[in-house]
């Protein structure tokens, strides 16, 4: 083997290593992002999972409700700091961090007697894995449900 083509070789072996670390890093950032992507959209249902199961329970929970009244006054704080609230949830809520989940109730007309809608608007704040490669830290999750009182 000459010398000329050693060099060949060594060259064809770094080039090597180049496009292998370019590929790598755009295979990992595209499986990432899946993941991402994923987690996101597991978070999605899940709001809206509870905010269809709040607005049902707030519909049945109208004006002479032997469950215990919600409303008329509009509900708005952070699904930790409502136990009744969490509870209607239910395992709903297992993926989600309960501090950062809004939960604001409110009824059409400031009354919740029969055949007035109620609207449940969730949001939370969903935290990113790889918010620095897209520019942001958490990205907004929001979901809205209405239901008529029973």
């Amino acid at each position: 083997m000459t010398l000329y083509t050693r060099k060949i070789r060594s060259r064809w072996r770094g080039a090597t290593m180049v496009e292998t670390a370019l590929v790598l890093m755009i295979l990992f950032v595209t499986i990432f992002g899946i993941f991402e992507f994923g987690m996101t959209a597991i978070r999605q249902n899940i709001l809206d999972e509870a905010a269809h199961r709040l607005a049902r329970a707030g519909a049945i929970r109208g004006d002479g409700s032997s469950l215990g009244e919600w409303g008329p006054e509009t509900i708005s704080s952070t699904l930790d700091a409502q136990a009744d609230l969490l509870a209607e949830i239910g395992p709903a809520a297992y993926m989600l961090d309960t501090r950062r989940v809004n939960v604001e109730m409110s009824w059409q007309d400031s009354v919740a007697t029969t055949n007035s809608e109620l609207t449940v608007q969730v949001t939370s704040q969903h935290p990113l894995l790889l918010g620095a490669l897209w520019g942001m830290d958490s990205i907004l999750l929001s979901s809205r449900a209405v239901e008529r009182v029973e």
